[in-house]
Protein backbone atom coordinates (compact mmCIF):
# COMPACT_ATOMS: atom_id res chain seq x y z
CA UNK A 1 0.00 0.00 0.00
CA UNK A 2 2.52 2.54 0.52
CA UNK A 3 4.33 2.18 -2.87
CA UNK A 4 0.12 2.79 -4.17
CA UNK A 5 -0.05 5.85 -2.55
CA UNK A 6 3.56 7.08 -3.39
CA UNK A 7 2.95 6.49 -7.07
CA UNK A 8 -0.93 7.77 -7.18
CA UNK A 9 -0.22 10.70 -4.61
CA UNK A 10 -2.93 9.23 -2.25
CA UNK A 11 -2.45 9.24 1.60
CA UNK A 12 -2.52 5.32 2.97
CA UNK A 13 -2.99 4.39 6.68
CA UNK A 14 -1.19 1.37 7.61
CA UNK A 15 -2.83 -0.84 10.81
CA UNK A 16 -1.34 -3.21 12.50
CA UNK A 17 -4.01 -5.20 14.58
CA UNK A 18 -3.03 -7.42 17.09
CA UNK A 19 -4.39 -8.98 20.69
CA UNK A 20 -2.05 -6.25 22.47
CA UNK A 21 -2.97 -3.54 20.89
CA UNK A 22 -6.00 -1.03 22.26
CA UNK A 23 -8.90 0.48 20.71
CA UNK A 24 -8.31 4.00 21.91
CA UNK A 25 -4.92 3.95 20.01
CA UNK A 26 -6.72 2.82 16.80
CA UNK A 27 -9.54 5.34 16.82
CA UNK A 28 -6.37 8.25 17.85
CA UNK A 29 -4.36 7.30 14.69
CA UNK A 30 -7.60 7.13 12.46
CA UNK A 31 -8.77 10.38 13.49
CA UNK A 32 -5.46 12.27 13.04
CA UNK A 33 -5.67 10.45 9.36
CA UNK A 34 -8.91 11.92 8.87
CA UNK A 35 -7.42 15.47 9.65
CA UNK A 36 -5.11 14.64 7.11
CA UNK A 37 -7.23 14.23 4.52
CA UNK A 38 -9.18 17.00 5.42
CA UNK A 39 -6.55 19.41 5.66
CA UNK A 40 -4.85 18.16 2.24
CA UNK A 41 -8.90 18.93 0.47
CA UNK A 42 -9.03 22.23 1.89
CA UNK A 43 -5.18 23.50 0.68
CA UNK A 44 -6.50 21.68 -2.59
CA UNK A 45 -9.75 23.88 -2.90
CA UNK A 46 -8.71 26.98 -1.04
CA UNK A 47 -5.20 27.33 -3.17
CA UNK A 48 -3.43 27.68 0.06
Amino acid sequence: MPAVGRDFGIPTLTLIVDEMTGEAGYLTRVEAFVDLLKRRKEEKVFGT
